[in-house]
């Protein structure tokens, strides 16, 4: 159990990370506007976006797992349990 006084319950970094996942997804979602269907089509000619997504989806991670005082996250960071 990560909980300490002055610090984040792991629930809490969980639900930090689910958020921004979330919205990393809806990145995929809101490419297309117009009625199109498929968000996918013509991602790898997007070089921009795919940079911008993996640095998000990257930097996440490292702030779950690293930075847990000055992000107040769960300090061990969260696990597969």
């Amino acid at each position: 159990m990560c909980y300490h006084p002055g610090g984040s319950p792991r629930h809490f970094t969980f639900f930090f990370t689910t958020f921004v996942m979330l919205q990393v997804v809806n990145m995929f979602c809101s490419r297309k506007i117009h009625d199109e269907m498929n968000p996918f089509e013509g991602i790898g000619s997007n070089m921009v976006f795919i940079a911008v997504w993996i640095f998000i989806f990257g930097l996440q991670i490292l702030i779950t797992q690293f930075t847990g005082i000055v992000f107040e996250v769960c300090d061990e960071g969260l696990s597969i349990e």
